[in-house]
């Protein structure tokens, strides 16, 4: 099969490679679409993502964070799966390569890992093996993608503890910023802000739900939160931009217990933390996502319209396509990159 794979940092092309071998819990995969996470893949991509978090997997490696794939084949003690069933985050798991995800190939595995538990108590659950949802006829499969990180920015803001009643300021206006920013929306957040740099940007977080937006090249930031919040400050800051040295300055801006949650991968060593002019009590940390139990919401939310994940892809290529697509994702048009496997 073919696979983008990531022989050493800087280096991704498209090679063929054997394909995935699924045991008697796992189910072989079809990989329809994957989009290009313009965070961890490209950290992959360029050596600057912590390899002990993916289990000291080594390069060369299948690269792919966000995946959708058709279930083609079962192993024999599979029943969370059928035969046509399309799933979320399927791994391309190929002998001699490592696995960064595996989305970016014809094929991958799913893993029936309650069976599997079932037959052995004692196995290690694999973090990726309860992202393995299934998903519902009403979601078109190419456009799937776009909802797993849309889980993890819901699930994300609900485990910080947003309320209808908060403000919460929304730090970048890239894909995740903009995910953040609707995701507050659908938790019924009344007083939403975008910040960013660029107006056009600005204007789509307006159209998925920001009640104001502030421009940081033309306008002062902590004057304009003054505005907006009768000098009280933001009760939730949510940093999407993985600018650690913006972090001090949010701070000031937060309400007293005030928390902002960081997104992603951060270099917190830049983080010197500083109590001038802070709020009495605050809190700042790395938020944390459950995909898994934001699964059935966001299905959910694009039955009833409220969720169009098509919204956020704005190119779409092949996988033949996909190591040249890695140099346009900081493009200002670019949202969302998706990889369709049936181009």
């Amino acid at each position: 099969m073919k696979a983008l794979v990531v022989s050493k940092p800087g280096e991704a092309r498209i090679e063929q490679v054997g394909e995935p071998v699924p045991n008697e819990y796992q189910a072989l995969v079809r990989i329809r679409a994957a989009s290009i996470c313009n965070s961890t893949d490209t950290q992959i991509l360029t050596g600057r993502f912590p390899m002990d978090w993916l289990d000291g997997q080594k390069y060369p490696g299948i690269l792919g964070h966000e995946g959708v794939g058709e279930v083609v084949k079962l192993g024999s003690r599979v029943t969370a799966f059928r035969e046509g069933d399309f799933v979320f985050r399927p791994r391309a798991e190929v002998e001699g390569l490592g696995c960064f995800f595996g989305s970016f190939a014809e094929f991958g595995l799913v893993t029936d890992y309650q069976a599997l538990l079932k037959d052995h108590p004692n196995t290690p659950v694999h973090f990726n093996w309860p992202m393995q949802q299934v998903i519902p006829s009403w979601v078109d499969p190419v456009e799937a993608p776009m909802l797993i990180n849309l889980k993890e920015c819901y699930s994300a803001l609900r485990n910080i503890g947003v309320r209808w009643e908060s403000s919460v300021l929304v730090m970048g206006t890239g894909g995740v910023g903009l995910g953040f920013t609707h995701m507050a929306k659908l938790h019924g957040v009344r007083n939403v802000i975008a910040v960013g740099r660029r107006e056009e940007r600005l204007e789509l977080a307006r159209k998925f739900g920001a009640d104001h937006s502030v421009n940081t090249t033309s306008q002062n930031l902590s004057q304009q939160i003054q505005e907006i919040t009768d000098g009280r400050g933001v009760d939730f800051i949510i940093e999407a931009t993985g600018d650690a040295s913006l972090y001090i300055d949010l701070c000031r801006l937060l309400a007293p217990d005030g928390k902002m949650g960081i997104y992603g991968i951060n270099n917190l060593s830049d983080f010197r933390l500083s109590m001038r002019f802070m709020p009495p009590s605050f809190w700042v940390g790395c938020l944390a996502p459950d995909e898994p139990a934001a699964h059935k919401s966001m299905m959910d939310f694009v039955k009833l319209g409220m969720v169009r994940p098509g919204d956020y892809i704005t190119h779409r290529v092949s996988l033949e396509e996909a190591p040249e697509a890695f140099a346009h994702v900081k493009d200002t048009d670019v949202i969302k990159i998706v990889i369709d496997l049936d181009r």
